[in-house]
């Protein structure tokens, strides 16, 4: 809910230019409310995964840490940059998931 809340926020300042302009940053609780719901969703799936399996998926944590420094980064960039940085981050963390455990999900299926 976090993480649409913000993405809405950026819809606005991309979509509003009569008050905002592509040039202008996010504020407050945009900023977040896109970051911290992503960071939310990511320590739910770390701890789940702590829960279930006692196993921690350093991806994770490292696309976890990369978000938090992304994010006071996000506060200076562009509105749209800020979004785009956050799904880069993500779009990495998913590739390299996808390459490492793509044995792990071949025994699983077999």
């Amino acid at each position: 809910m976090l993480t649409a809340l913000g993405m809405k926020k950026v819809m606005e300042y991309a979509g509003d230019a009569e008050h905002h302009t592509l040039s202008d940053p996010l504020q407050g609780a945009a900023v977040i409310a896109l970051y911290g719901g992503v960071m939310l969703y990511l320590l739910g799936h770390i701890g789940f995964k702590w829960r279930t399996g006692h196993r921690v998926l350093t991806s994770r944590v490292a696309a976890l840490v990369a978000i938090l420094l992304a994010s006071l980064l996000g506060t200076t960039l562009p509105a749209l940059g800020s979004l785009t940085l956050l799904a880069a981050v993500l779009i990495v963390m998913v590739a390299f998931e996808s390459v490492r455990y793509a044995d792990d999900r071949h025994a699983l299926h077999s």
